[in-house]
This record gives structure tokens, C-alpha cells and sequence, in this order.
């Protein structure tokens, strides 16, 4: 009987929860590039979806003409992570894991935590704690005094997305969850804290200097690294007979997860992609312009408000005395309801059509020799079709079209069932033992775009008696 229709309670009696916290292995500090590993508990019940990390950050600059920021969401600190089991890999571990995440939030919705989560740029008052106002070419900094003003608590990939997320580690050999680290590039480096546009009191304009680059040399320190995890304690042995009932009737235990694969390469009309997996389940593509990956200043997303700009209430009211001003900004859109706030994203996160000064870009995806869609897409096709692909279909309400074309160009297409995830369902493409030839074809590009590719596929973890481990990719 369906559940909607029936009628009963199931209850577990002697349950418990609670959260521990884990130091690195090596250092409870990092460096750009470097690797933070954590040993999990060997017998515990882990709730991978609660895992969280949490750490300070700060920043430095190897110059006084530059001032380094933080860039939006603190999980673009993060290069890739990657969880072992007695020196096995379980999931691809993938590099651009931060770019990942920018790309499907472009699509998705941002899932960055406002409160601990660096969600925008800070530019001259940081939102952080509410310190004194950064001045000149100062960095972005916070004390190194024991407080961890960060956290990570959302994960695509092993972590979100395996079922069941409550993982019993005494069926693993030991299991190890290893951090890389970003490089200083995914920074940014300003020449101070000025906007364009911007007057004194007496009506002289500044200099701008928040969106014009300073000296390269942007660095950054996270310090006291732990990895907080969730543990769930059941007083009956339920748990275990239901884990014994299924190896003795199936074999062995499987656990499907959501897994990515990376490629990049530059544009030249078409960029091929292959990967051998049992479900590929979506293409995500961001485009990049040339010199991503050099420091930066932040870029101003289009449209945003640039600079204050003060109205009088009175027309006899002293303009120097800056009395009875209003402040109603300088948005480049006129929808103040999209654009009324700054807000910058950093050159390596930039994701901008760089299309020619001559024709109009179309785009298409060919797996097999099969074309998706089945005519070249316009960007707004494209857009469309993509949404759908990431089954989003809540309408975006804080991003205009211009905005998507300069600064969040992600384009997705999906191989599998909608929410084939929800109900554990594999139904993307199976490429195992054939030589897949994908591509995406973009017309009217620049041929130093930087093209990255996501392979979004369905992988399983097999559990067999005696810690005995497959993955299925």
C-alpha cells in the first residue's frame, strides 16, 4: 500500500547523535597546494551529508601596492577532495572541484552558507566580523586566535550524494578523507578600495583602484583545521541484521554515489570529452577567457552598482557637507532589484561567453554521432535546456540574461531519467567498452577560450564479507 494511504509508525527506540571533531593528520594548517588528511573513525556510524570543515583563513600579499581578498564562497579553497579506503580511491577525486561548485550554484542556486560561508567580496568593511574598515592596499585578514571563522558544510560529489549517507566504517578498511588545497590564482589582487565613480565630499572623483589589479603575490594560510562529523549511535543490534540479512541474500552491499570526472582543454570549435563509466549522466561546460589563472582584481558582475551616487533632498542643501544626501547607487541595470548591491566574482571563477565581434555563437553537444539538441541552440536555447538538465525548475530571480552571458556561462545536458538521484535509479549512458567520442561544438568563439568539461556519472560501492571492496565506476 502506498505510504500516502496507509497507516502506521515505526519506531526505533535508543538512538543517539552526536559530533566530533577530527585534527589533520599532518598540520591544523595549510598552505595554497597543499593537503589537510583526516583518519576516520574505524567503528562508527558516519552521516557523510553532515560533514563539515572548518577552519580561519587569511591573507597576505608579497607586495605593499596590493591588497589580497578572499574570493566569494570559501569552498573555492578547496582544489579537490578525494575519500580512500585502505589506500583504494572511492571517488575520482577531480581537480576544479571549486569550479564544480560555482558552475552548478550558476545553475542551481548558491548553497554557500551566508554565515560561515564567504558568500561575496569583501572590499573595504568585512561582513565577517565587523572589523575596522580595510584602507589603501591592506589585506583581507583575520586573527589567527583560535576562532574558525569558516566552514564547508555543503560537498558535491561522495560526500552529498552517497545512499545510504549513514556509513558504517567498520564494513571499510580504513577510511581517509584527504583536502587539496586551491593555488594562489583562484585570489584576487586589488590596488585599494575605490570604485569607479566615486566623489569626496566636495564633489572631487577618487581614484579607482578596487577593480584595476595590484602587484601579483596573493597568499593565503587556513589555520586551525578540524573536520567535524556527525555520529549516530543505535542501542539495538536492527542496524546489523538488516546488513547481515542483505549480504546473505545479495552478496555484498551497494552504494551508489554521484561522481565526476574532469577535462579541460582550449576551444577550437569543438572540444572533445570521453570517460568510461556504467551512467553518465550529465555534461556540465563552463567557458573561461584567456588568462584565468593569472591574479586579478575582482570582476564586477554586469549591471552591479559601481560607485556611490548621492541625490539631494533639498535643492539649497551644501552638497560639501554631504547633509541630507540619499544614497541610491549607480546600478548599470535599471531593475535596481538585480543590480542595487556590489558584487564582484574572481577572474578564476568568471565564467564569460567569449564570443567574436562578428556572428552570433550557437551550441551543440554530439555523443555517438547523436546530436544534443537536434539544431544548434542559441545561448538562450542553451540556458533553457540547461535548467532542465539539472532538474532546477524553480525560475532564477537574482540573475538578468547579460549577466549569464558575462559572468556565470555554465551550459549542462542530461543523458539519464529526471531525478533519476532521488529514487537511486541508474539511467545515464553505460561507455564501459566503447570508445566514446563526445564533443561540444560552440561557434563563434574566441580560440583562446578555456572550455571545462564535468562528466557527471552514477558510481556504486560494493561491500562485500570480510571489508572485500569493488568500485563500479
Amino acid at each position: 500500500m502506498l505510504p500516502s494511504l496507509s497507516y502506521g509508525l515505526t519506531r526505533i527506540q535508543g538512538v543517539s547523535s552526536n559530533h566530533f571533531s577530527l585534527e589533520p593528520n599532518n598540520s591544523s594548517t595549510a598552505q595554497p597546494n597543499s593537503i589537510s588528511r583526516f583518519s576516520l573513525p574505524e567503528n562508527a556510524l558516519w552521516n557523510t551529508k553532515s560533514t563539515a570543515l572548518h577552519f580561519n583563513a587569511t591573507t597576505a600579499a608579497s607586495a605593499t601596492t596590493a591588497g589580497a581578498r578572499l574570493p566569494a564562497k570559501i569552498d573555492s579553497l578547496v582544489q579537490s577532495y578525494r575519500l580512500t579506503a585502505g589506500g583504494v580511491q572511492l571517488s575520482s577525486g577531480h581537480n576544479l572541484y571549486n569550479v564544480l561548485r560555482h558552475a552548478k550554484d550558476a545553475l542551481c542556486g548558491s548553497k554557500t552558507d551566508s554565515v560561515l560561508g564567504h558568500p561575496e567580496f569583501v572590499r573595504s568593511k568585512t561582513y565577517v566580523d565587523g572589523t575596522a574598515a580595510i584602507t589603501t592596499t591592506k589585506n583581507e585578514e583575520y586573527a589567527n586566535d583560535g576562532n574558525r571563522r569558516f566552514c564547508i558544510n555543503h560537498w558535491d560529489g561522495i560526500l552529498g550524494s552517497l545512499s545510504p549517507s549513514i556509513l558504517d566504517t567498520s564494513l571499510f578498511p580504513s577510511l581517509t578523507l584527504e583536502v587539496v588545497w586551491a593555488p594562489v590564482s583562484v585570489l584576487s589582487s586589488v590596488a585599494g578600495v575605490t570604485l569607479s565613480g566615486t566623489k569626496s565630499a566636495t564633489d572631487v572623483a577618487l581614484t579607482t583602484n578596487f577593480t584595476n589589479a595590484g602587484a601579483q603575490g596573493a597568499t593565503y594560510t587556513c589555520h586551525d583545521i578540524v573536520l567535524s562529523i556527525n555520529v549516530i549511535g543505535m542501542a539495538s543490534n536492527l542496524y546489523d541484521e538488516m546488513v547481515s540479512s542483505r549480504m546473505n541474500s545479495v552478496g555484498f552491499l551497494e552504494m551508489p554515489f554521484t561522481n565526476y570526472f574532469m577535462s579541460e582543454n582550449t576551444h577550437t570549435g569543438s572540444t572533445r570529452f570521453s570517460v568510461a563509466t556504467q551512467s553518465l549522466d550529465r555534461v556540465i561546460v563552463v567557458q573561461r577567457s584567456a588568462g584565468f589563472d593569472t591574479q586579478k582584481a575582482p570582476i564586477l558582475v554586469t549591471g552591479h552598482r559601481e560607485a556611490n551616487a548621492f541625490v539631494h533632498n533639498h535643492p539649497k542643501t551644501d552638497y560639501a557637507s554631504g547633509a541630507n544626501l540619499f544614497d541610491v547607487g549607480q546600478p548599470g541595470l535599471e531593475n535596481i532589484f538585480l543590480s542595487h548591491t556590489e558584487k564582484y566574482v574572481g577572474a578564476f571563477f568568471n565564467f564569460k561567453e567569449t564570443k567574436t565581434a562578428s556572428g552570433t555563437p550557437k551550441y551543440q553537444f554530439q555523443i555517438q554521432g547523436t546530436q544534443i539538441p537536434q539544431v544548434e541552440a542559441s545561448v538562450e536555447e542553451m540556458y533553457a535546456i540547461s535548467k532542465d538538465a539539472m532538474d532546477v525548475h524553480t525560475p532564477m530571480k537574482n540573475m538578468t540574461l547579460a549577466q549569464y552571458r558575462d559572468n556565470y556561462m555554465v551550459q549542462a545536458i542530461r543523458l539519464a531519467l529526471p531525478d533519476s538521484s532521488v529514487f537511486r535509479t541508474i539511467s545515464g549512458l553505460d561507455t564501459r567498452g566503447i570508445n566514446l567520442d563526445g564533443q561540444y561544438r560552440a561557434s563563434n568563439l574566441h580560440a583562446s577560450t578555456n572550455v571545462v568539461l564535468f562528466m557527471e556519472c552514477t558510481s556504486c560501492i560494493r561491500l562485500g564479507s570480510g571489508r572485500s571492496l569493488e568500485v563500479v565506476v
